[in-house]
């Protein structure tokens, strides 16, 4: 099989997910501190979902059409610093989510404060499963860099062993790729379930959007 067609019969597998950001909020019940540190989890959120945007995703079947394959490599590398930075911003929602916990002892409301707290729990296993996708992701995209150095290379020079480790790099993406799926599935049931939290909450402390 020859090495684009069995890059390109791997790149349908890539999924790619936007993050929703938390919604701002003000209210009476809640305080300053409170406040500030949800937007601060709202503004990294809407960050997140910026570097992880599937509409700024590189076009590799073109490149790979084209055989620029050292411009896949260049934006391979490009996308996985951008997964690297969300990465890094998820731990620090996970953080700001901690400081939350602490803050929503605060609230005197003691209905507000319970679904406060409902509502917290739900953002930190919010949170949890967009780290294992970011990360799932992150190894697709890892692993079709490996495979993209392998093809990069003369065809006079791509060997039957050249071959097998990309239709072995094949196996290994498609199996990541059945990971991803399932963590996708998984995020989007947690983010209906945080998304009633959040309501509940904001109900019970009587918030108002701004």
């Amino acid at each position: 099989m020859k090495k684009t067609i069995i890059t390109l019969s791997i790149l349908a597998g890539i999924i790619l997910l936007a993050f929703g950001a938390y919604k701002i909020f003000l209210a009476p019940k809640v305080s300053q501190a409170f406040i500030d540190t949800h937007n601060k989890i709202s503004d990294l959120g809407k960050e997140v979902e910026n570097l992880t945007d599937p509409n700024k995703a590189p076009d590799l079947e073109k490149m790979i059409n084209d055989k620029d394959y050292n411009g896949a490599i260049k934006a391979i590398d490009n996308t996985l610093a951008n997964e690297n930075q969300a990465s890094g911003k998820l731990k620090t929602i996970d953080s700001e989510l901690a400081k939350l916990k602490v803050l929503s002892d605060k609230i005197t409301n003691a209905k507000a404060k319970e679904a406060s707290l409902k509502r917290i729990s739900y953002g930190e296993k919010e949170n949890i499963a967009k780290t294992k996708y970011v990360a799932l992701r992150t190894q697709l995209y890892e692993k079709m860099k490996e495979m993209m150095v392998r093809i990069n290379k003369d065809e006079k020079l791509f060997t039957v062993a050249d071959g097998k480790a990309v239709e072995d790099l094949g196996k290994q993406i498609t199996e990541i790729k059945s990971q991803a799926e399932k963590a996708s599935s998984e995020l989007d049931d947690i983010q209906s379930q945080y998304k009633a939290a959040e309501k509940e909450f904001m109900d019970a402390a009587s918030l108002s959007k701004v």
